[in-house]
């Protein structure tokens, strides 16, 4: 915080009470709208093919990374590069 407090801080009694229960009630409007469900469904599908995808390269990583190897020396031959 700067020397001179945070906005609520300067503001005093009710100023400061009003201030606080406007900004929640902002939150709680987001938070029961469209917009807000919508944000959390999006959430909600990123965490899951988050999930998913970590899921999937740790049952076939060794087998993900052996297929890259093979699929670059086999490209390394087609077109001349590497030992």
């Amino acid at each position: 915080m700067g020397p001179h407090g945070n906005f609520l801080d300067r503001l005093g009694g009710e100023d400061r009470d009003r201030e606080v229960y406007s900004r929640r009630n902002d939150i709680m409007r987001f938070f029961r709208s469209e917009d807000g469900q919508g944000l959390v469904e999006f959430a909600l599908v990123i965490v899951l093919v988050a999930v998913v995808v970590i899921a999937i390269l740790a049952l076939f990583g060794p087998d993900i990374g052996n297929w890259i190897n093979k699929a670059a020396a086999w490209l390394g031959a087609l077109f001349g590069i590497g030992g």
